[in-house]
């Protein structure tokens, strides 16, 4: 013989659940606003991003000084002063994407003129 356990049911208000809900269910209230702790998210100092570009795309010495705010980024970062890490991290960013697009410019204006001085 088979007997069939029913989980209790748990009382939660009717705004929750249109029925009762088994105790082991997590009922969050769409009305309690939660709270994100800004210092659980990691602040990107982009120093990968910044050390590539000083090799490879150095135009006017931007990959150098994105180097040099990704490093301040970092140190800012483990002082636990998260406005200016988030500053210094911007910056490095700012400072890669425009060491790239010059590099990008550059390269594509030496392969134009490259190319129509070999067509006759």
């Amino acid at each position: 013989m088979e007997v069939e356990m029913e989980k209790p049911a748990c009382s939660v208000p009717a705004h929750f659940a249109a029925g009762p809900v088994p105790c082991n269910t997590v009922v969050i209230s769409p009305l309690t606003p939660s709270r994100v702790n800004r210092s659980s998210f990691p602040i990107r100092d982009h120093l990968l991003w910044s050390i590539f570009s000083m090799i490879y795309t150095n135009v006017l010495c931007l990959g150098f000084l994105a180097v040099c705010y990704s490093i301040k980024s970092r140190d800012q970062k483990v002082m636990g002063d998260i406005t200016r890490a988030q500053r210094y991290s911007k910056t490095a960013r700012n400072l890669n994407i425009a060491a790239l697009i010059l590099t990008m410019i550059i390269v594509t204006v030496f392969l134009c003129l490259k190319y129509a001085k070999a067509q006759p």
